[in-house]
């Protein structure tokens, strides 16, 4: 899909600093691509909550052996 944004001076410098060697297009689907990551990473974490761990783990820790 082909898309005309304008990104701002800074935001693109900043991106540069930190981003893959690439064209600017690169580095904008990189960083479009680490951002659907990091979503789907907590959207797996939310769906973990309350899953938990039963136990006492201070008797674990005293009768290990």
């Amino acid at each position: 899909m082909r898309v005309t944004v304008e990104i701002d001076q800074q935001s693109m410098d900043e991106l540069r600093s930190f981003a893959v060697e690439g064209s600017a297009e690169e580095q904008v689907t990189a960083a479009i691509h680490e951002l659907l990551r990091i979503k789907r990473q907590r959207e797996a974490l939310d769906r973990m909550h309350g899953i938990g761990w039963e136990g006492d783990l201070e008797e674990m820790r005293n009768n290990w052996s």
